[in-house]
């Protein structure tokens, strides 16, 4: 294809720029380039493209040709574009990077990291050479993970609230899950002992939205046939558009659209017998098509048992104690789903996190601490990086040294991760541990730059447990240093970096263990 170029009048043009035809090494280059490369006049008409960016904008090469980097630019995106093309003309710079939007040849935006070189030949003659690294993908998998994370910030406030809270405030719970979903309504249906009418509960909505739960008191749950066979049979109802209901959903779609819903999800809350007691839904009322993700439903159904935990609790007290159990292995299942966020980006360190709190809490048990604290510990251990999902995946897994803006960025995973986690309540400063784990009693460590006595024990604890995994283990950037130089690190800075009373625990640990 490359050749053809050569040969057509187009690439005349452009020469003097790609070299002749003896420069091999430098077209195969260009047209093999992993990221999109051009070639335009100065007033930007395409002169030449590689196949990458022909592929992610949609055109082939020979519709490019003809046609301007003005014409490919997001409407909004255009005037700036003018704006660097004068810079560079100006001579003001030679080359810039910034972000911009291209439009696909079939009209929708992608996002773009562009490098732009302006190069002129003998004759004063000025063309521009435009790199072009597609990172549309990159950024929907950050903003999904953003409205992840948000998520499962709320499911662990929610967690938290029912074990904490002998009556729970579930129009609290509503307003936390439908503020952190961005939803227009979110609300609770009870089904009566008789499971002859379901009434709406409990109630949440957004500013702006009208309120219906005065019309939703003791509804005839033979007018909800569709519905109530999915519930019955554990099934959620996720319906993005109302013309979705098949018509054995009549009734249901009537009463919906009263309601001015657009889309809506909805998942069933049974008893500990499985006898369905109600479900907790969530509404949109001003978009149509919402896309309920799997790992948002997934979570919820997990809100569902809590409610089904707690309805126990308040049919029978007696039970309390195995309701508790019951809601402590909820809240593990909530803390290995929001460890699963780290690993969708880093699944070395979703591992590295699991190890490090089992070591941690083999040396708080070998230390005498309760089992309270040896609770918490396990918890601060499984989430202690969890603020590394903030961090790019290029620079966590990069293959050598960081550069001084890189390591500064990685060490804000504790702030970060204690800012995920403060406003859950817990019996362990599950929080404060995060925030110290890369503390060292000398005052070396970070964030804050903490010493001995202002440091927690736990905090402590985890810090040795960190670097012996961290040292002992294999990474993407490394092989495994070996437990024999992580032990050398602890032993060596035992009294300076790390606490003597924990780095002999650990050793006596490691030792009885035989941990390799």
């Amino acid at each position: 294809m490359f050749d053809k170029i050569v040969e057509a009048d187009i690439t005349k043009k452009a020469r003097h720029i790609i070299g002749n035809q003896k420069d091999i090494l430098l077209k195969k280059s260009f047209k093999e380039a992993c990221i999109g490369m051009v070639i335009t006049g100065h007033t930007g008409d395409y002169l030449l493209a590689n196949e990458t960016f022909c592929q992610f904008t949609g055109y082939s090469l020979n519709q490019l040709i003809g046609l301007n980097e003005l014409d490919l630019t997001h409407p909004e995106d255009r005037p700036d574009m003018l704006k660097r093309f004068k810079q560079l003309q100006n001579d003001e710079t030679e080359r810039m990077s910034f972000l911009k939007r291209y439009l696909h040849k079939k009209g929708y935006p992608v996002w773009c990291n562009v490098t732009i070189s302006l190069i002129r030949n003998n004759r004063g003659d000025s063309f521009y050479f435009i790199q072009v690294e597609n990172i549309d993908d990159k950024l929907r998998l950050e903003e999904r993970l953003d409205r992840r994370l948000m998520v499962e910030e709320a499911i662990l406030r929610v967690s938290n609230i029912f074990i904490s809270q002998e009556n729970v405030d579930l129009n609290q719970v509503l307003s936390i899950l439908g503020s952190a979903l961005d939803v227009d309504r979110s609300y609770i249906f009870e089904i009566d002992n008789k499971k002859e009418t379901m009434t709406n509960t409990y109630k949440w909505c957004a500013p702006g939205v009208e309120k219906q739960i005065d019309k939703l008191q003791e509804l005839p749950i033979k007018d909800f046939p569709w519905w109530m066979d999915k519930l019955i049979n554990e099934e959620s109802l996720v319906v993005t558009d109302l013309d979705e209901i098949p018509p054995a959903g009549k009734n249901e779609r009537i009463i919906l659209q009263e309601q001015n819903i657009k889309s809506f999800l909805i998942i069933p809350v049974f008893s500990t017998g499985k006898n369905l007691k109600g479900f907790i839904g969530f509404d949109e009322t001003k978009r149509k098509n919402r896309n309920w993700l799997k790992e948002d439903i997934k979570v919820l159904k997990l809100v569902g048992e809590m409610l089904t935990v707690y309805w126990d609790r308040l049919a029978d007290r007696e039970k309390l104690k195995e309701s508790y159990e019951k809601q402590k292995r909820i809240i593990d299942s909530v803390i290995y789903t929001l460890v699963s966020v780290v690993s969708m980006s880093d699944p070395y360190t979703a591992r590295h996190q699991e190890r490090v709190a089992e070591l941690a809490c083999a040396i708080g048990r070998c230390m005498g601490l309760s089992q309270d604290q040896l609770d918490g510990l396990r918890i601060a251990g499984l989430l202690h990086d969890i603020g590394k999902v903030k961090i790019p995946a290029e620079i966590l897994n990069k293959p050598g040294r960081l550069s001084f803006k890189e390591f500064e960025l990685v060490k804000e995973h504790p702030l970060d991760g204690y800012n995920v986690v403060k406003n859950i309540i817990f019996d362990f400063p599950v929080a404060e541990a995060i925030l110290q784990h890369h503390e060292r009693i000398d005052g070396s460590g970070y964030p804050q730059g903490l010493k001995d006595n202002e440091i927690l024990l736990e905090a402590k604890i985890l810090g040795v447990a960190d670097v012996i995994e961290a040292m002992a283990s294999h990474r993407p950037y490394r092989p495994s240093l070996g437990i024999d130089a992580a032990l050398d690190e602890i032993i060596k800075n035992s009294g300076k970096k790390y606490s003597e009373s924990v780095v002999k625990a650990c050793i006596k640990v490691i030792k009885k263990d035989n941990i390799h």
